[in-house]
């Protein structure tokens, strides 16, 4: 076993070697104490008692050596396990290896030796650096000065902004409007092409295309029958509305004169289509259509415009001069008829065409009918004894049943003994329902009800033993009661269809209530006649009506207008004010014209003329022109507005 020195006299010799002489000696020669403590190679307690410093001086102590100490010598038991210890070989051999490895590691510091640098990991290295520049506010700002003077110039380079910005995952978008060089309106099916990216024009000319890197591209517009078009364009962030761009047209034109079917106006914005070609006709109604094959014998032509029924012509190929057509309003007319000796249910187009059975008669109706279409010209309500029903005390009853005027789907949502229409108000037709026989005991013998065919909802808006009189005005439905009820609240009451703003009028029983004006209803009571005017519901004496019609005033879809008819020396005349005027249009003078049926649309009025000659619908245009014959009906009744 290696003789074991004391580490203090190791240290002073080790002192006083040469370093010339140090490479001499078989084993790493001892570390200074200086050295050894300042890596963490010499180890001595902190605030150690004088026992404990003299048993790690005995312990540190080479055997058969006096430890040096500055407390009393240990006694022989002490010194006996301590050097039993020591002479352990397994202590030996722990105690060799560590200061053999050690040593050498410092006798390398000592002799000038390089030693392998400690390894550092490169984000430690990061962060020193981040954290020393961060804590230099001059190169802090500096570098983000250099970084916005970066950015700016840039950005102020468009090819540079591009090309950043495309790196980026910015995408932009174009829009193109192409339009009939000719006649300066939208083209459709138009080819919008930009690089790889296509798209095509709809009915207004427009399209827009997606997904496009920003920078120079090349636009393309293409479309059969004219010749194509291309620009150099550059995309910008955003949506580059590009304008519009006109096109030459190089094939066949083929020229069309589109008007209404009632007024004779020109139609602006029909659409005439060839295959996979269209043109839109201008304020004047004139369509010009191009198409690529100019040897073609025949040219089959579809024509749409909002609100009008699609008319299909085919145009002679080598006649491209004008042709004329008159385009038939899509809504239908709906009207009972007895041809076929029943009263049977139709629907037709305006000039007949297109004639439809809706409801085939059952055999078993009365000459009592009553017919009336909804605003919106989706339903019918009939009202007649098709089902040949009595009640318990064998009256005969009506039914009132609903008709799906595009499918001819009927249901009956009522039965009565007496059901009269008193008016479509949106959505609900407003009824008067007379449900048992004549009995002053039954204070609901009558009953005023509003149904909502889209909700299949029926509400009751007033009972009564008897109304005296039920009429529509301003969307308000009006009603009195009879005194046959002693327990009646007498006077006039008017409601809206949803039950609200329910209101009592006047205090005391009204015989009779006529509309005799837009904004006038005349009212007989006990006391006399009075006028109550619809706008300031004041009531105020007057004398009777000159005759005891009550009009009924059809108001146009978007209530801007209102329509009703009078007799003026002899002769229906069918009226129509302007809300917002005070002048007031005659549209028709006609003999036997008996009242308006119906708005078809906002410009379309269907009336009815009886006389002993004919029974007949006809309709006419607000816009001028004369009006026409749509078929022969049946003389049924529409609204009741008095009793």
């Amino acid at each position: 076993m290696t003789e074991k020195q004391n580490p203090a006299t190791k240290h002073n010799e080790a002192e006083n070697i040469p370093a010339a002489s140090a490479g001499a000696v078989s084993t790493a020669p001892e570390v200074p104490h200086a050295i050894a403590k300042q890596y963490g190679l010499h180890k001595e307690p902190l605030h150690a008692s004088s026992k404990t410093a003299d048993t790690s001086a005995a312990q540190a102590a080479p055997a058969g050596q006096q430890p040096v100490t500055d407390s009393a010598q240990p006694d022989e038991d002490t010194i006996s396990a301590l050097d039993a210890r020591i002479e352990s070989p397994e202590t030996d051999a722990a105690v060799e290896d560590i200061l053999s490895k050690e040593s050498d590691q410092l006798l390398g510091i000592q002799t000038g030796e390089a030693l392998p640098p400690p390894v550092q990991k490169p984000a430690g290295r990061f962060k020193r650096f981040f954290r020393s520049w961060w804590r230099n506010k001059w190169a802090r700002y500096s570098t983000i000065i250099i970084i916005l003077l970066a950015i700016a110039a840039a950005a102020a380079i468009p090819d540079s902004r591009y090309a950043i910005l495309n790196r980026c995952g910015v995408r932009s978008s174009a829009s193109v409007i192409a339009l009939d060089d000719t006649t300066q309106l939208p083209l459709k099916n138009v080819t919008i092409s930009i690089d790889e990216q296509t798209a095509q024009t709809n009915r207004d000319g427009v399209a827009a295309v997606h997904n496009l890197k920003l920078g120079k591209h090349r636009l393309t517009v293409k479309r059969l029958a004219f010749a194509p078009y291309s620009q150099d364009i550059t995309i910008g962030w955003g949506s580059n509305p590009l304008g519009k761009v006109s096109l030459k047209a190089v094939g066949s034109q083929y020229e069309i004169l589109v008007k209404d079917f009632l007024s004779g106006k020109p139609i602006a914005g029909a659409e005439a289509e060839s295959e996979s070609v269209n043109a839109l006709s201008d304020k004047n109604g004139k369509i010009v259509l191009t198409v690529s094959d100019t040897n073609i014998t025949s040219l089959d032509i579809a024509l749409n415009a909002p609100g009008y029924r699609t008319e299909k012509i085919t145009l002679n190929g080598t006649v491209t001069q004008h042709t004329e057509l008159a385009m038939v309003p899509s809504q239908k007319t709906v009207f009972v008829s007895k041809e076929s000796g029943k009263y049977d249910v139709y629907s037709s187009d305006l000039d007949g065409r297109d004639k439809k059975l809706l409801l085939a008669g059952s055999g078993l109706e009365g000459n009592t009918i009553s017919l009336a279409v909804s605003p919106d010209n989706s339903q019918a309500a009939l009202v007649s004894t098709r089902d040949n029903l009595r009640d318990e005390d064998g009256y005969l009853l009506y039914a009132l049943t609903f008709i799906n005027v595009a499918t001819g789907a009927s249901v009956t949502v009522d039965h009565a003994q007496q059901l009269q229409l008193v008016d479509w108000l949106g959505t609900k037709l407003i009824y008067r329902s007379t449900s048992a026989s004549a009995s002053a005991a039954n204070p609901a013998r009558n009953r005023l009800v509003a149904y909502n065919y889209q909700a299949n909802a029926r509400t009751q808006l007033a009972a009564a033993n008897q109304f005296n009189t039920v009429l529509s005005a301003n969307g308000y439905v009006y009603y009195s009661v009879s005194s046959n009820d002693p327990n009646a609240s007498l006077g006039l009451y008017r409601v809206k269809p949803d039950t609200s703003d329910r209101e009592r009028l006047t205090d005391q029983e009204v015989w009779t209530g006529l509309r005799t004006g837009l904004n006038t209803i005349s009212l007989q009571t006990p006391a006399g006649w009075f006028s109550f005017d619809l706008s300031s519901k004041k009531v105020q004496s007057s004398g009777a009506p000159a005759n005891f019609t009550s009009f009924y005033f059809a108001a146009d879809p978007k209530d801007t207008q209102k329509a009703w008819a009078d007799t003026r020396d002899g002769k229906g005349v069918l009226l129509l004010k302007q809300n917002d005027s005070d002048q007031t249009k005659t549209l028709v003078v006609q003999p036997g014209l008996a009242a308006p049926l119906r708005w078809l649309n906002d410009q379309t009025l269907i009336y009815r003329v009886v006389t002993s000659s004919e029974s007949a619908d006809y309709a006419v245009s607000t816009e001028g022109g004369p009006p026409r014959k749509i078929s022969n009906v049946s003389a049924t009744y529409s609204y009741v507005q008095a009793y």
